[in-house]
């Protein structure tokens, strides 16, 4: 198996557990993670616009 497979698969299983274990916090969980992603995608694009 080659290992980024393995990290991968971990990652996503330990995210599966996390969200998993309490129903509740499910939707919350999952609002904070699309806030963090769009609030770094931001700043990625910030950055590469500074680059140009």
């Amino acid at each position: 198996m080659p290992r980024s497979k393995s990290v991968i698969t971990f990652v996503s299983d330990s995210l599966l557990k996390s969200t998993s274990s309490s129903v509740l916090d499910k939707p919350t969980a999952l609002f904070i993670a699309l806030n963090n992603f769009r609030i770094k995608s931001f700043h990625i694009i910030k950055i590469f616009n500074n680059l140009k």
